[in-house]
């Protein structure tokens, strides 16, 4: 049992075979070296509760400040506090908001206001194609827990779908003033139409010299005045332009041929047109309208949706005619 004393106005705890009793240090030089250089001596420990300790440790929490220049930033971690290199967390240990969005990061909210919904897949090969399905993932919900982006899964079996969220909204009317942003909250009715289009953007921007794409919800934006509404139009860095029609085989072919096609063979006004891309998500279909197209004179070649997927749009996937070898687009 340690003697009680009381010296110099600093308390340690004694631990007696009855009764915890407070002494008192009797100078700092007899003190520890940890609460020499660590503990303030204006500060006093806790009172301890009374009661039986005998046989029994005791722990007293002690606060430790040890000074030292500050941590260098890490350029490869995901978050940045506002206020120094470490992780800010709010009083739910959670993490703070704050985040430092990388230049890949700026470029998934720019494609999400143009294409508005993406699926995991389709995020994965436009920005992760060096890295695996779960890197992707990983990077996709810290974004979503910043509130940059939200993720919408309809049930368990269905692929995630994302969109801009209210966060990722302001960082991009922060960097253009002039930007005016809708969040859509539902998706859209025709999904699988319109995960299409988006597929066919993200191969023009992996595998193209692509100057502009526009799908059909972005056409009323740059004044289109066209007789015929595309579902996407796209410009290469060789001044040639392709309109896309993505077929799924609910509109009657020779309806296809004799309407749209005939606006295509005519020509769009001040608009001139290298090739119309026909997709397909069937052969039975693509080689139906491969058969159907050969009578209109129309510049068309044909390809199904997977190939686009699998393989990119610089493969020789494109068909003029039902029996014809696949070319490639450029």
């Amino acid at each position: 049992m340690v003697n009680d004393q009381s010296r110099h106005g600093h308390r340690v705890v004694d631990v007696g075979r009855s009764r915890v009793r407070h002494s008192w240090l009797a100078s700092p030089a007899q003190a520890p070296p940890l609460l020499v250089l660590c503990l303030s001596f204006q500060h006093f420990l806790p009172d301890l509760p009374g009661g039986d300790f005998f046989g029994r440790c005791v722990g007293v929490p002690v606060r430790l400040h040890l000074s030292r220049p500050p941590a260098a930033r890490m350029s490869y971690l995901p978050f940045g506090a506002s206020d120094g290199p470490l992780l800010l967390l709010w009083h739910d240990s959670g993490a703070s908001r704050a985040m430092r969005l990388t230049e890949r990061c700026n470029e998934i909210l720019r494609l999400l206001k143009a294409a508005r919904w993406l699926t995991t897949s389709q995020l994965h090969r436009r920005f992760f194609q060096q890295q695996t399905a779960n890197a992707a993932r990983k990077r996709l919900r810290r974004l979503a827990e910043g509130g940059y982006i939200v993720k919408v899964q309809p049930n368990r079996m269905a692929e995630a779908l994302f969109r801009l969220g209210p966060e990722g909204k302001r960082h991009l009317e922060r960097a253009n003033t002039k930007a005016v942003i809708n969040l859509d909250r539902q998706p859209p009715k025709q999904l699988e139409h319109f995960c299409g289009v988006n597929d066919m953007r993200i191969a023009a921007e992996v595998g193209l010299p692509l100057q502009y794409f526009f799908a059909y919800w972005e056409l009323p934006g740059i004044d289109w005045r066209q007789p015929i509404i595309p579902d996407a139009v796209f410009g290469v860095a060789t001044g040639r332009a392709f309109a896309v029609e993505f077929d799924r085989g609910q509109e009657n072919i020779r309806y296809f041929t004799t309407t749209k096609l005939n606006f295509y063979r005519r020509g769009l006004d001040g608009f001139p047109l290298e090739r119309v891309l026909i997709i397909t998500d069937r052969q039975a279909r693509l080689e139906s309208l491969a058969k159907a197209v050969g009578s209109t004179g129309a510049r068309v070649l044909l390809t199904r949706l997977d190939l686009i997927q699998q393989h990119g749009l610089t493969a020789p996937i494109f068909f003029e005619s039902c029996n014809g070898q696949g070319v490639k687009l450029l």
